[in-house]
């Protein structure tokens, strides 16, 4: 019901808590609320912000498909339901169903009839992008695990780094698809309580001593003037870009425009696995990074 209606122009769905709490099979259907939760997160960048929505016209009648345009420029997305309890096959949306300008849909079409049928099982739903959305900026020689936060094997987290859990719980971590520089998603930190947020530890790397780094990352923010703090194991900072100088870290003012910031980093010793990089959201409010890298410098 819930894809259904989002489907047909919902934004917006709220589950309500049964009292007293007797329903048997409560644990299973919030569990459901949630795996929606992180779906719709990671199609927002269509549902919220998108082009504008295109009718999908299956020739079955029990298949119900809405497609969108995305922000990302030539991507789009085709949500479908498969509405009876019983198995179908979903056929593709002819070339001419769709804007003759749209000139990466007609290309696109192979790639979706590859993918195995919506209609596995009954009553299923399904959703695809196409074509994928790749990052493009990353430098080969980044050392940072998940740049660009695109690999997230779990709606909403993404791979490739470490929390520290903050003492305030409100504080989030999370990837969204509605904002980024490179790739379609970016990292999202909200700190409601200044001083509490998530600490945020990429993978541990190699570092070679006296070896030059730059530190580079994208970031915006909901607010103005909110401070990302660095801190670094092994590394020193040399010379700031948009920063100022503290021991063995570093801080950033943000902006609510994308902006890119550097520092340049030597490090202090040898290491084959250290957690040279961390950085934390100070201030209270939201704040976005994209494409975090750390490069020897040539």
């Amino acid at each position: 019901m819930t894809y259904i209606a989002m489907l047909t122009g919902a934004i917006g769905i709220q589950y309500f808590v049964r009292s007293p709490g007797q329903f048997p099979y409560a644990e299973t259907s919030w569990s459901e609320c949630r795996r929606l939760s992180l779906e719709f997160r990671e199609l927002s960048s269509a549902i919220l912000i998108g082009g504008p929505r295109v009718n999908v016209t299956p020739s079955i009648s029990q298949i119900l498909a809405t497609g969108w345009g995305e922000r990302v420029n030539g991507t789009w997305v085709v949500a479908a339901v498969n509405v009876e309890n019983s198995p179908v096959t979903l056929p593709l949306p002819p070339r001419r169903s769709l804007p003759a300008r749209r000139a990466l849909f007609p290309a696109a079409v192979d790639v979706v009839a590859r993918l195995p049928p919506l209609g596995a099982t009954a009553c299923v739903k399904t959703a695809y992008r196409f074509p994928p959305i790749k990052s493009t900026q990353v430098n080969p020689a980044n050392l940072l695990a998940n740049p660009s936060f695109e690999q997230v094997t779990s709606p909403s987290g993404p791979d490739g780094a470490y929390l520290n859990v903050p003492a305030d719980h409100g504080s989030t971590y999370l990837t969204d698809t509605r904002f980024s520089v490179d790739g379609l998603h970016s990292l999202q930190l909200t700190t409601p309580t200044k001083g509490q947020g998530f600490t945020v530890e990429p993978f541990n790397i190699r570092l070679d001593k006296d070896t030059e780094y730059e530190l580079t990352f994208w970031a915006v923010s909901r607010q103005a003037n909110l401070t990302l703090l660095f801190s670094f194991s092994d590394l020193t900072p040399a010379l700031m870009f948009a920063g100022s100088l503290q021991m063995e870290a570093a801080t950033f003012q943000t902006s609510t425009e994308w902006s890119k910031y550097s520092a340049s980093l030597t490090a202090t010793a040898t290491t084959d696995r250290v957690d040279a990089v961390n950085y934390q959201l100070v201030s209270a409010g939201t704040v976005w990074i994209d494409l975090l890298q750390l490069i020897p410098s040539p």
